[in-house]
């Protein structure tokens, strides 16, 4: 059986996203990504986007530089906070940042979708 199951994804209205968010355990198909090397353990200073407080705005989602630890708000923002700190540093890596069931990296440069820091 393929999955998502046709059944899951048509019949829900476009609301299978969550669901398949939990119930997915597999792994990431292995894209070549050179910038990985360049990945290293960092803590954030901060739990939310420093930027968006400061316009008074909010976000869905937060992504965590792999470079230097900067915390910014996702691409689904109005802000693209993380994406501008790509542009501006060239910082290629970010990881999904406290986000329950999402465990992935992500390079800017060659727009793959990477298996997690152990």
């Amino acid at each position: 059986m393929p999955w998502p199951p046709a059944a899951v994804v048509a019949g829900a209205g476009g609301r299978s996203l969550p669901f398949l968010r939990r119930a997915w355990i597999g792994t990431f198909r292995r894209t070549p990504c050179v910038h990985v090397a360049g990945v290293q353990p960092v803590s954030p200073t901060t739990n939310v986007c420093e930027e968006c407080v400061a316009v008074g705005d909010t976000w869905p989602a937060l992504r965590l530089c792999m470079t230097c630890g900067h915390l910014g708000c996702c691409e689904k923002a109005k802000n693209q906070h993380a994406l501008h700190h790509y542009e501006a540093t060239g910082h290629p890596i970010v990881q999904a940042y406290r986000e329950r069931g999402m465990h992935w990296m992500w390079c800017y440069v060659d727009k793959a979708l990477l298996d997690p820091m152990p």
